[in-house]
C-alpha cells in the first residue's frame, strides 16, 4: 500500500508491507471488497483478470468501473465491449492506460469509444493493421468507465485479443446496465424517451434529467446547468454552486464578498497564521494589528532561528548498515509559524533513499522518497514554498506548524537498495517561532512599538516609561508611574511656595 503527496511530484510513500506475488488488481479488491475479479485464460496458457465494480452515486446514477490486467498473455487485448440494451444511455465515458516513455515502440493512442449495434466498445488497432498498437500487453492494467442511469444487470464483457489464435475473443460474465425504463420525474414516460423526444433536457450529458438533479438554491435550474452555462461559481470545483455552501454554512465567508474564504486563501489572500480565516476579518473581529498596516501583529512578531549540526565524521550511508540518525536540541520554546530543513548529503544514487525528519511530539515527514536517480547526492532546502534553490518536500513541513519546536529533532536518512552509499554531512532546521520577536517589556501581548504611542515614552529613549521604572533605569519616588527624570522639575527647590527657585 502506498500514499502520494499532493505535490508536483506526487511522491509516493510505502505505508503498508508488500504483498508477495500478488497482482496488482488485487488490491482494488482489498481495498473495496465489493469488486469481483475473474481469471480469464486467453487459451495458450496466458492469464489475464478482469474486475468490475458498479457504484450507485444517488438519484438514479450509477457508475460502471472495469479493469484488466494482462499478467502474462502474449497474446493482448485490443478490444472491450459491453452489452448495452435499448435505452441505457452510457455518458462520461473514459479509459485509462499506461504512458509508453523512453524510446518505446509502442503507440500509446487512448483506445477509441464507440457505441453502437447495443454495445459499447473501446478498441486500439489490430495486430495486422499495426504490430505496434496500443495494446493491453503483458503487466499491464488498462480502467474503462461510464456513467448511466440504468441499474445493474448480469451482463457480459466480450474481450478481444490482439494476437490472432484459435478463439479472437471470450466473453466474461459482469455486471452491466439494464434495459433502461428510468422515470425520475414520475410522468409515465421513461427518461430515455423524454430526451428523445426533446421534452426534457440533460445539460450535463449524464443521461440524467436536469430537473431530477440536486438543484440546492430552489431557482428550478439544475446546479450543474448554472456552473456549465457560468450562471455560478464554484470556485473548489467539487460540483456545488459557491453560493449555497456559504448559505448553509459549509463555507465560510466572513467579508461577504460572495467567494468562500478558503478559495480567496487558496488564490492568495492573506491567512498568515494559516488558520483557514482571512487576516482582514481577524482584524475585524478584534485580533491585534496594532499599526494598522493589515497584517496580525502575531504574524509580525515572528523570528527565525536555526538550529544545525555539522557531522565530523559524516555519517555512512548504505543499505548494508543501519539507516543514518542524527539529532538536534532545540532549547528554545514557543510554536512554530514555519519551518523549512536544510540537508547536505552525498550519495551515488538518490533513488535508493528516504529522507525523514521527525519533531519532539513524533510528528514525522517524509523529505525525500526513494525519487530521482542522479548520482549526486542532496545539497538543497526543504521548503513547502518552493522557490530558488530549494525542493518541495515529499510531505508537506506544514505538519509541523503550531507544534512546539522545543525537544530533540531526529533526521533519518534509510538507503533502500543495494550497491550504493554516501554519507550524511550536515542538516538544519530554519525554524520561524510564533512572538519569538514581540517587543513587550510589561508582557501584556502587545508590541511595544505600538503601545509606546499611547502608554508613553517621556524620555524618548524607545522603552515604554512602566519598564524604565520597573528595570530600575528610571526612578519614580512620587510612585506617579512617570519616570523622575520627567515629572520632577530640575530646578525645584524644598520650600519654595512662589517657584522663583529661592527657598
Amino acid at each position: 500500500q502506498a500514499n502520494f503527496a499532493d505535490n508536483t511530484n506526487r511522491t509516493l510513500t510505502l505505508v503498508g508491507s508488500t504483498q508477495v506475488q500478488q497482482p496488482g488488481i488485487q488490491a482494488w479488491q482489498d481495498q473495496i471488497p465489493e469488486v469481483t475479479l475473474i481469471d480469464i485464460d486467453d487459451g495458450e496458457g496466458g492469464l489475464m483478470i478482469v474486475g468490475y465494480l458498479v457504484t450507485d452515486l444517488g438519484n438514479g446514477l450509477f457508475q460502471y468501473d472495469y479493469a484488466i490486467q494482462n499478467l502474462n498473455s502474449s497474446r493482448a487485448a485490443r478490444s472491450v465491449a459491453i452489452s448495452m440494451p435499448a435505452g441505457a444511455l452510457p455518458s462520461n465515458i473514459s479509459f485509462h492506460d499506461v504512458d509508453y516513455h523512453s524510446g518505446e515502440i509502442y503507440d500509446g493512442t487512448d483506445w477509441a469509444a464507440n457505441l453502437s449495434a447495443g454495445f459499447l466498445e473501446w478498441s486500439t488497432s489490430t495486430f495486422a493493421a499495426d504490430a505496434n498498437a496500443n495494446a493491453l500487453r503483458w503487466g499491464s492494467l488498462y480502467n474503462f468507465r461510464f456513467l448511466a442511469t440504468s441499474t445493474p444487470v448480469s451482463s457480459s464483457l466480450e474481450l478481444g485479443f490482439f494476437v490472432p489464435g484459435v478463439s479472437n475473443s471470450i466473453n466474461v460474465p459482469v455486471l452491466g446496465p439494464a434495459e433502461s425504463n428510468t422515470d425520475c420525474n414520475d410522468n409515465g414516460i421513461p427518461d430515455s424517451e423524454d430526451l428523445a423526444n426533446g421534452t426534457a433536457t440533460d445539460c450535463d450529458n449524464n443521461g440524467l434529467l436536469d430537473e431530477c438533479q440536486d438543484d440546492c438554491d430552489g431557482d428550478d435550474t439544475a446546479d450543474a446547468c448554472e456552473l456549465i452555462n457560468g450562471e455560478a461559481e464554484d470556485c473548489n470545483f467539487d460540483g456545488v454552486p459557491d453560493s449555497c455552501q456559504i448559505s448553509d454554512g459549509s463555507l465560510a465567508d466572513c467579508d461577504l464578498d460572495g467567494v468562500p474564504d478558503s478559495c480567496q486563501i487558496a488564490a492568495g489572500a492573506s491567512d498568515c497564521d494559516g488558520n483557514e480565516v482571512l487576516d482582514e476579518c481577524q482584524i475585524v473581529a478584534g485580533d491585534v494589528d496594532c499599526d494598522n498596516n493589515g497584517v496580525l501583529d502575531i504574524c509580525e512578531n515572528s523570528a527565525v532561528f536555526f538550529y544545525g549540526v555539522v557531522l565530523s565524521p559524516p555519517i555512512p550511508i548504505s543499505d548494508t548498515q543501519p539507516p543514518a540518525v542524527s539529532t538536534v536540541t532545540v532549547n528554545d520554546s514557543g510554536s512554530i509559524d514555519d519551518i523549512d530543513v536544510m540537508v547536505d548529503l552525498t550519495h551515488s544514487w538518490n533513488g535508493d533513499l528516504q529522507v525523514t525528519v521527525q519533531s519532539p511530539s513524533s510528528t514525522l515527514v517524509i523529505l525525500h522518497n526513494f525519487s530521482g536517480g542522479n548520482t549526486g547526492g542532496i545539497q538543497t532546502t526543504y521548503d513547502d514554498d518552493g522557490g530558488p534553490n530549494t525542493t518541495v518536500p515529499a510531505e508537506p513541513l506544514s505538519l509541523f506548524d503550531t507544534s512546539p519546536v522545543q525537544g530533540d529533532w531526529t533526521l533519518t536518512v534509510s538507503d533502500g537498495f543495494p550497491l550504493d552509499s554516501g554519507t550524511l554531512n550536515s542538516w538544519e532546521l530554519i525554524v520561524e517561532i510564533a512572538g519569538a520577536g514581540l517587543i513587550d517589556c510589561n508582557s501584556n501581548g502587545i508590541d511595544d512599538t505600538c503601545e509606546i504611542l499611547t502608554a508613553g515614552d517621556c524620555n524618548g529613549n524607545g522603552v515604554l516609561d512602566e519598564c524604565d521604572i520597573s528595570s530600575g533605569t528610571s526612578n519614580d519616588v512620587n510612585s506617579d508611574g512617570i519616570p523622575d527624570e520627567c515629572s520632577i522639575d530640575p530646578f525645584y527647590v524644598r520650600g519654595d511656595a512662589n517657584a522663583d527657585g529661592l527657598q
